[in-house]
């Protein structure tokens, strides 16, 4: 299974759950290590859930309007640990948006870690790393920016 088969694939038991600030418990999304995770109350955070292909996904939302910062990172679970399979961001201390995405095999993703370097590319590559892109996120948007990127939807449409 790879990320283009997950995007597409029909999505069902969609839960959204409520926003929060600060820390992002290891219960919400499990890895090893949740300290990248760990920010101040200025970070507010969403945590949408859902099945598909036979497997459980997780897509975390952290949102920085102050820093212009906006990630949404989708993860599966595994028995071996949280699978990370995609960060979709904009932060405009560089780049426009962009993904860190793993192509492989999800299976091939290290598990139970933020962000498995082996296996992660940037999306799309480039070399200009100054950003153009006016941050207009708020909290009203952030999810429906992940579920167009992720291809979920919830009570009934886009939220």
């Amino acid at each position: 299974m790879r990320i283009a088969e997950i995007i597409r694939a029909p999505k069902r038991n969609t839960e959204l759950h409520p926003w929060n600030t600060g820390k992002v418990p290891r219960s919400s999304f499990p890895l090893k290590s949740v300290s990248r995770l760990q920010a101040g109350n200025e970070w507010a955070w969403r945590l949408v859930e859902f099945d598909a292909l036979d497997r459980h996904f997780r897509v975390l939302i952290r949102l920085n309007v102050g820093k212009e910062y906006y990630q949404a990172i989708l993860g599966m679970d595994d028995p071996r640990g949280m699978l990370v399979i995609c960060h979709h961001e904009l932060h405009t201390s560089h780049r426009d948006w962009h993904c860190h995405v793993s192509p492989c095999e999800v299976s091939n993703i290290f598990p139970g870690v933020l962000r498995d370097n082996a296996s992660m590319r940037v999306w799309p590559r480039s070399e200009n790393s100054e950003c153009s892109t006016r941050f207009e996120i708020r909290q009203a948007d952030a999810v429906t920016l992940a579920a167009e990127r992720f291809g979920f939807t919830a009570q009934g449409g886009f939220i």
